[in-house]
């Protein structure tokens, strides 16, 4: 068996629990995953990585998917051969039987020999991770460590509403999913006096995975997941040393999940935010393999900083005032909830701060993984948009929906409509100087890490298509 990179980032594009089957609840750890449905394995001919060469495995959700069934998705294991879940005999595989259990173990002589092995929770789920962490669910009840590697994904500063009176594990979580602690190392909380830390505490026991928290202008912005708390101090005041075991990747000019493409507009005043940040997810997917598996550094950090003013309160966010766009400056984080396992709640109901990134003179992000389309814009590229009118509240963002706003062609256009934007005639002299400079993005950011290479020609095509939709 081999751990197949292909088939793992094909997850990634996988609504989980597939919307057509009931999501089922499993117990996951070091030694069990759920499997349902055959996978082979084969040689993936962009890493390298071979049959022979498997003692990893990769365990992941799914978008926005039941929490019951966060880590159900998984790339697979084994073959012909699996373990009942409620039996514990060994089945046959069939297709009356999706879901099954499959035991993992370090032996030579197991079904499914492996070392390592990593989760996946993109959104929903990734707030189910970090609450998982927290809680000490990452030590199994042997005292050994479940995941290696975790991969919290769009989940911001919050977590899930489990394990606790009237919890709604289910619910969105919109401004009611963000208690203290927010980040990982243990902290003084000026507000209630209390102190943790969300993998900085006693339950962790020695057990911290490897994390990535991967973050899109969303998280910043709405719904109160205040992603900036992550890397700041829980006012919100001074800048966070991460620990050794965590990286932090803000992707800019995204929304929580890429509108289809081209993209509409939708609930949003603004057209929706299409810019496809998967490209960076399958690269980190690959970089936390070999953290894992050879100990190789990932690719460094990435996010916003209160130090060198790329993060900032959302008062001083120094948007362009662009003509039939309103401003973000007014809006809110919303207020703690309570944390059911710290006295008095740890300051329930005080007021969040709301941190955003900085942008620059078009209204595009100056910090984190500027992808080419962002690096090389056509537009400004947001993780806010305003609702339209006709469906009410104007004033209040549609949740989890970011905006593309298209610079004017021409510098007659531009004029005319009194935007302060240069125009892409201004910018670019061709489309092949256009797409010169939208390669050498691509290859800055295969250099370090945060693209493969093999997905560069699509990078340019897309660009390409954008090109298209943005000049005629």
């Amino acid at each position: 068996m081999a751990f197949d990179l292909n088939r793992a980032v094909e997850l990634f594009d996988d609504p989980l629990g597939d919307r057509q089957t009931k999501a089922q609840p499993a117990a996951l750890g070091r030694h069990e995953i759920v499997e349902n449905r055959r996978q082979a394995f084969r040689r993936d001919p962009r890493t390298g990585i071979a049959d022979a060469d498997l003692d990893q495995v990769a365990c992941a959700g799914g978008r926005d998917g039941d929490a019951a069934a966060a880590l159900g998705r998984l790339n697979r294991v084994g073959d012909e051969i699996a373990i009942d879940a409620t039996q514990g005999e060994p089945v046959a595989f069939d297709d009356e039987r999706p879901f099954r259990v499959t035991r993992l173990d370090a032996d030579a002589d197991a079904l499914a020999p492996v070392r390592s092995a990593y989760g996946y929770g993109s959104s929903q789920s990734g707030r189910f991770l970090r609450g998982f962490l927290y809680e000490g669910f990452n030590t199994d009840e042997h005292d050994r460590q479940v995941f290696d590697g975790v991969m919290a994904h769009i989940a911001g500063a919050s977590r899930l509403s489990v394990n606790e009176r009237w919890a709604k594990p289910t619910g969105l979580g919109r401004y009611n999913a963000t208690a203290f602690p927010f980040a990982d190392a243990s902290l003084r909380d000026p507000v209630s006096g209390a102190q943790d830390g969300l993998l900085d505490n006693t339950r962790m026991r020695g057990h911290a995975p490897k994390v990535f928290y991967t973050n899109t202008p969303v998280e910043y912005w709405g719904t109160g997941r205040v992603a900036a708390l992550v890397h700041t101090s829980p006012d919100g005041a001074t800048d966070l040393t991460l620990p050794e075991n965590t990286r932090v990747y803000f992707i800019a000019g995204t929304q929580h999940s890429p509108s289809r493409f081209p993209a509409d507009i939708t609930n949003g005043q603004q057209t929706d935010n299409a810019v496809d940040y998967w490209w960076t997810m399958r690269a980190l997917l690959l970089a936390m393999h070999k953290w894992v598996k050879e100990g190789a550094a990932p690719p460094a950090s990435q996010y916003p900083r209160l130090e060198d003013h790329t993060l900032v309160p959302v008062a001083s966010i120094a948007f362009p005032a662009i003509p039939g766009v309103a401003s973000p400056r007014g809006l809110t984080a919303g207020a703690r909830v309570a944390n059911p396992y710290l006295e008095s709640g740890a300051g329930a109901g005080a007021l969040l701060p709301l941190l955003v990134p900085a942008v620059d003179e078009d209204g595009n992000e100056r910090a984190g993984i500027r992808l080419p389309e962002v690096a090389v814009p056509l537009a400004t590229y947001t993780g806010w948009n305003f609702r339209k009118p006709a469906i009410g509240a104007p004033g209040e963002l549609v949740s989890l929906l970011g905006s593309s706003i298209f610079f004017p062609a021409t510098r007659a256009a531009r004029e005319a409509a009194k935007d302060p934007r240069r125009s892409i005639d201004e910018r670019y002299r061709s489309q092949e100087d256009y797409l010169a400079k939208v390669e050498q993005a691509a290859d800055a950011l295969v250099k370090g890490g945060y693209l493969l290479v093999d997905d560069e020609p699509r990078i340019l095509q897309r660009a390409s298509d954008q090109w298209d939709l943005a000049k005629y």
